[in-house]
């Protein structure tokens, strides 16, 4: 997609229904609308029956279309459906609160098999990725934007905007998986420009170390995209873009209006590109004893919820290793080869998508049951497969051995191998 005409044509045959319901689902939760405002009692449903509800309606569409699963598609179905079973049979720390961990386990194996049905529904696929990831990117970068000059009025951190979400990190997380699958629809390129813009602001206001470190991958694997398809103007302008914000936040020193220790260390790392600010001693200080954990129960772990509710490593493959033991380790290893394999076989502006998706996993430990992960995850590897079809069925001009004149015949890429 490439230019408006395209964008605009994306919407001609697509359904509201599956729109609607799509969006119901999956932006509420992206942006964390309804945790939130239920917590404050201000959504009169509890998360548990909305989210089986609109779940249910979006898994109608298996009735539509016949979903085609990718290998990372089941890989990761069955390391969701593990890590539940293992929480359920096995328990975790009975001096804990597990019950919440629980629901989030379980919210989060709904949410994917909801959203796998709409894998063969090739005529709305696109128009659901493009409207729920630009409504959950707008939404959290507005509420970021409004709280930066609030301080706390969402965050658990006064100074770090966080909206809906609470958490800091956790904003900077979907803002920029959102941009990444939005780039991936290969978007008009001055849309996808201002898009780059709109979430760099976002995840500034974060202080999302983590975050911005991905936001700057992710962008430069757009632009290296650009520059290969030859569109080398376009990129030097984002280039140019990213400069001048970085110039502008510098000379006009945002800083945030609350200030205190960590904040104030992160924006000395953020303004000033200090690489020390990004060691922290108290998340290495965790890692250390997560792993020396995990090395000593390498087989079966301790079940799931123990890296959330225990161990905090803050690393998802050492989180998995330590809830699910090497098979958890295993699935997910497999899982995320699966994803990456399929993204660069079929274009490689896919692979956009797995950058924040490999990206973050040393920066958090509970990125399989965020929805924003779920949804980039499932739909990007279907994406990819839809395109390499496109490629494989492809119509392919040759020449009569007579008379030179071109046919078009439907070749099946390895058909003679």
């Amino acid at each position: 997609m490439t230019s408006w005409s395209e964008l605009r044509s994306l919407f001609k045959g697509c359904s509201l229904l599956t729109l609607a319901t799509a969006f119901l689902l999956v932006v509420p939760y992206t942006t964390g609308y309804i945790p939130f405002h239920y917590a404050i009692g201000e959504f009169p449903v509890s998360p548990a029956l909305y989210l089986v509800f609109f779940s249910g309606l979006v898994s109608l569409h298996i009735f539509k279309s016949r979903p085609e699963f990718q290998w990372s598609h089941l890989f990761l179905l069955g390391l969701l459906l593990f890590r539940l079973v293992s929480a359920l049979i096995f328990g975790v720390d009975a001096a804990l609160d597990s019950s919440a961990y629980v629901f989030e386990l379980g919210a989060a194996l709904v949410f994917a098999v909801a959203i796998c049905c709409l894998l063969g529904d090739r005529i709305n696929i696109k128009s659901v990725i493009l409207v729920c990831a630009f409504a959950s990117m707008l939404v959290s970068v507005g509420l970021n934007i409004i709280e930066w000059s609030d301080p706390g009025l969402y965050s658990n951190v006064p100074g770090r905007s966080a909206g809906w979400l609470e958490n800091a990190n956790d904003s900077g997380i979907a803002i920029v998986l959102m941009l990444a699958i939005l780039l991936s629809l290969r978007l008009p390129v001055p849309l996808s420009i201002s898009l780059i813009g709109l979430s760099g602001v976002g995840v500034y206001f974060t202080l999302s170390r983590g975050g911005i470190l991905v936001w700057i991958l992710t962008a430069g694997g757009y632009i290296f995209n650009l520059v290969h398809a030859n569109k080398r103007q376009f990129a030097v302008a984002i280039v140019c873009a990213i400069v001048a914000g970085a110039a502008v936040i510098s000379a006009f020193n945002f800083q945030s209006e609350t200030g205190g220790g960590d904040v104030e260390k992160r924006m000395q790392t953020v303004n000033g590109l200090e690489l020390e600010g990004l060691e922290d001693a108290d998340r290495m200080g965790l890692f250390s004893e997560a792993l020396a954990a995990a090395i000593s129960s390498p087989f079966t772990g301790y079940s799931s919820g123990s890296s959330e509710l225990t161990f905090q490593p803050h690393n998802q493959l050492l989180a998995v290793w330590l809830d699910n033991g090497l098979l958890g380790l295993g699935l997910y290893v497999c899982a995320l080869s699966a994803l990456v394999y399929e993204c660069v076989r079929s274009r490689k502006v896919y692979f956009l998508v797995c950058i924040p998706i490999v990206g973050f996993i040393p920066f958090s430990h509970n990125l399989l049951e965020k929805k924003e992960v779920l949804f980039c995850w499932i739909l990007a590897a279907g994406l990819a497969q839809y395109e390499r079809r496109n490629q494989v069925f492809a119509p392919v001009h040759i020449l009569d051995e007579k008379d030179g004149a071109p046919k078009t015949q439907q070749w099946l890429e390895g058909a003679a191998r």
